[in-house]
């Protein structure tokens, strides 16, 4: 039942199953009852701030995320991908960041076929090409609907700052 109640993970980032999240009080059901009236408030605020941040950020080396005008992207995080011309790795970039104030995350450190549950289902290297790659080059930053403009700003001009 643990395994299933926390997406069947074992430790951190490491999934042996198919689980889901099954912790809500009933507290906290009605909070997100009433928060649902909000939600899409909070999805234009991100996308607002995504956007902001697309146009802002233009450093060689970063990539922002990329939206089609067909696709609604909510911006549940907002991913960088740390290319291999940029001048350092992205653990060095978050530190950077992480020491001006900014808020880093890697919430997918692993590739989808490392996980036990997808390796158990056969899925291998060959099956998630790019995934690996991936996984080591991405990283989030705040995109929540709180930030202010001038948060924002902080963020791009920090990011456009860098020197290696």
């Amino acid at each position: 039942m643990r395994l299933l109640r926390n997406h069947g993970d074992t430790g951190k980032y490491n999934h042996i199953s198919i689980g889901y999240n099954y912790r809500m009080t009933n507290i906290q059901g009605a909070i997100g009852s009433g928060q649902l009236k909000r939600l899409e408030g909070f999805i234009a605020k991100r996308i607002e701030n995504a956007d902001t941040l697309n146009k802002t950020i233009k450093i060689d080396g970063l990539t922002v995320p990329f939206r089609t005008a067909d696709v609604r992207h909510v911006y549940n995080q907002y991913v960088l991908r740390v290319e291999d011309d940029f001048p350092v790795s992205r653990e060095k970039l978050m530190e950077y960041l992480n020491a001006n104030g900014i808020a880093t995350a890697v919430h997918y450190p692993k590739a989808v076929y490392e996980q036990p549950i997808y390796q158990k289902l056969g899925y291998g290297r060959d099956r998630c090409p790019v995934s690996e790659d991936v996984s080591r080059r991405v990283m989030s930053l705040p995109v929540h609907p709180s930030l202010s403009a001038s948060d924002l700003q902080h963020i791009a001009q920090t990011i456009n700052c860098f020197e290696d």
